[in-house]
């Protein structure tokens, strides 16, 4: 069907299926919005005009609706098919809300369930995290004083490859009534000003024989003391009054070294 625009008067080859009188539609020359009716069509040119147009106004007119004809559809704004799209993206912003719903309902539950220690830092914040860090390390600190340390000694050994190493050895025991496991110790060298010079950590578990520690390098020695076989061999489930030995090894100690401390860090709870 073909249309012109009421206000320039520039013709368009419009598809019949949006051709139905009282839609609304705009033209791309002047955008002017126009509804269409049965006489929107111009009368067609008879015989007697063609010789009248001129050839360029003829080019003119096929350009036009060439150009129409290549836009399709996309060159009317139609009121009809602007309310759906409203409607999409409704329903896209409610899946959205959806989903970040469904996400929060399960971290909710799973902290609840899986790690209630954790629920105030979910639902309050950073300072609530902070509170709950500092109330473990409280805890922490009350549950090591039940893990006493026995048979510490400490000497200097000459290694074949590291020269003179410092080493210290001892024990720690279970004194809970209960099965505790995963002690963990802490050693550190101070100079006469009470200065650190050097701190170690580990767990329980590994130690080393007095031939090991002069043949084997820095690096196979701090294997052998981190080992995890000999941390689930003699570091899990211990029972009360059990003990898991442990030994730092300390590379080129200085020769300020004055004395050294070594204390229970912390300790695990075993899981029944």
């Amino acid at each position: 069907m073909v249309v012109e625009c009421p206000n320039c008067h520039t013709t368009y080859n419009l598809d019949e299926q949006f051709a139905t009188a009282g839609r609304k539609v705009r033209c791309t020359v002047c955008e002017n919005i126009f509804t269409l009716s049965p006489t929107s069509a111009p009368p067609k040119a008879g015989k007697s005009e063609a010789p009248s147009e001129k050839p360029s106004a003829r080019k003119d007119a096929a350009r036009e609706e060439e150009s129409f004809e290549g836009l399709g559809s996309l060159s009317f704004d139609i009121d009809e098919g602007a309310k759906p799209a409203k409607g999409g993206r409704a329903k896209t912003v409610a899946i959205v809300l959806m989903i970040f719903a469904l996400l929060a309902g399960g971290s909710y539950a799973g902290l609840r369930f899986l790690a209630p220690q954790y629920l105030p830092a979910f639902l309050g914040g950073k300072a609530a995290m902070e509170e709950i860090a500092m109330e473990q390390a409280e805890q922490m600190e009350e549950m090591v004083k039940r893990i006493s340390l026995e048979s510490i000694r400490q000497y200097y050994v000459d290694n074949e490859k590291a020269g003179r190493i410092f080493v210290i050895e001892g024990r720690a025991i279970n004194g809970f009534e209960v099965p505790k496991e995963l002690v963990e110790v802490e050693a550190s060298l101070f100079d006469d000003k009470n200065a650190v010079l050097d701190s170690r950590r580990l767990l329980c578990g590994n130690t080393l024989s007095l031939f090991q520690l002069q043949v084997l390098d820095q690096a196979e020695i701090e294997k052998a003391l981190t080992d995890e076989a000999g941390v689930g061999s003699n570091n899990v489930n211990l029972q009360p009054g059990q003990e898991a030995p442990f030994m730092f090894v300390f590379f080129s100690p200085s020769d300020a070294v004055s004395e050294f401390v070594v204390k229970v860090v912390a300790v695990q709870s075993v899981d029944m």
